[in-house]
């Protein structure tokens, strides 16, 4: 299978950090990835594409895209790569794609590779988890033990799951940041979280409010359905007894 990505730009990604973002459980990954190209002012630098990829462009701002696509650029005190992906990639694809970003980072000099995720949970307090790919990366999870607990034990699947065991095989330092989300909307405040945690490690400066308060529009919007939703249900109870 034939994974190609076209550089726009030259890229000096040596001692950087790759972030990619899939979109998965509450679209964490994707809203991480998303946010971080947007406040940071990052540029596009690569199209990937695939010819076993879904057969759809993406126009933005009058240009024609792949699904997905690679931004980079400075942030904080390091060179950064951000990978965006409007499709979660079927499980024939993951390894072939992961595979092919693995390759890339490497060639590219990359030093660490932050695979973002949500992870389905009920609680109303979010938690941030971290896996590693090597000692060196639980090294880092460590020193930020107060803000990221530890994955003792399960299972995580796709482009995550692949990139860890991959990264263990190849010797490559992979991350994987997972936090409690909502797998029925897009959940800002999960990836808040997590944007938090990137943002003492990386030191990226990258102000969270806007997001924040994007998560509590998104929270009163969805309690104003539930109330609604409540009331019909009373109303279609009195009149099925009364009517």
């Amino acid at each position: 299978m034939t994974i190609e990505i076209l550089e726009l730009e030259e890229m000096d990604l040596r001692g950087g950090v790759l972030i990619d973002g899939f979109p998965t459980v509450g679209l964490v990954s994707s809203i991480v990835a998303n946010y971080i190209i947007s406040k940071r002012g990052l540029r596009l630098a690569g199209l990937v594409d695939s010819p076993d990829f879904p057969s759809v462009a993406v126009i933005l701002g009058s240009e024609v895209l792949t699904p997905m696509r690679i931004y980079g650029g400075r942030v904080g005190d390091r060179p950064m790569a951000v990978l965006v992906s409007d499709f979660s990639p079927p499980p024939p694809l993951v390894r072939p794609v992961g595979g092919r970003i693995l390759e890339w980072a490497r060639e590219k000099g990359v030093d660490l590779i932050v695979s973002p995720e949500g992870v389905v949970s009920a609680s109303e307090e979010v938690r941030v988890y971290g896996v590693a790919s090597t000692d060196r990366v639980r090294g880092i999870l460590k020193a930020y033990s107060d803000k990221v607990q530890s994955f003792g034990e399960g299972l995580i699947s796709g482009m995550a799951g692949y990139l860890l065991l991959e990264g263990r095989k190849r010797g490559l330092d992979v991350m994987v940041l997972l936090a409690d989300a909502n797998p029925n909307l897009p959940d800002a405040r999960a990836a808040a979280r997590i944007l938090e945690v990137l943002n003492l490690m990386l030191n990226m400066g990258i102000e969270l409010e806007p997001l924040l308060k994007e998560a509590q529009a998104i929270e009163a919007k969805l309690s104003e359905i539930k109330k609604m939703a409540e009331r019909v249900k009373k109303d279609k109870y009195r009149v099925s007894i009364y009517g």
